[in-house]
């Protein structure tokens, strides 16, 4: 049997959001939520879900991007599997994570690292002029 998509997360980041009680005779868990979000390596997962891309932290203001959903607000804007997505914004200045993701979930402009020809390249998605066809010479 394969591999079915699903809507779970599965792991200490869900676990983690919850008090747990046992009642040993009547052989019961009870489970109390403590948060309304579930965090998925440090980001709210809805939010993540909501904008097509699951990320991994690599570094303090970088985000490997470990799935892009296809039809949906990452996959729009170019994002791709494998891109770094970086808090730092396009318009200026430096973006919480939380931030990025709501970005690329609004449409956005956001800046990622893509490795091109084995050379990392800072790229503004959607339409950096470096992902233009070049025109023959």
């Amino acid at each position: 049997m394969g591999a079915e998509a699903n809507d779970s997360v599965i792991g200490y980041d869900l676990i983690s959001r919850f008090h747990a009680r046992i009642d040993y005779p009547h052989s019961r868990i009870w489970l109390q939520r403590e948060s309304k979000t579930v965090p998925f390596f440090g980001v709210d997962y809805a939010a993540a879900k909501a904008s097509g891309v699951l990320v991994y932290p690599t570094g303090e203001n970088r985000f490997e991007v470990i799935r892009v959903q296809p039809d949906t607000p990452a996959a729009h804007l170019g994002i791709k599997l494998g891109d770094v997505l970086m808090t730092e914004n396009p318009a200026g200045g430096i973006r919480t994570r939380e931030q990025v993701i709501d970005a690329v979930r609004d449409g956005q402009r956001v800046r990622v690292a893509r490795k091109i020809n084995e050379v990392w390249v800072d790229l503004d998605l959607p339409g950096d002029p470096l992902l233009q066809p070049q025109p023959a010479p």
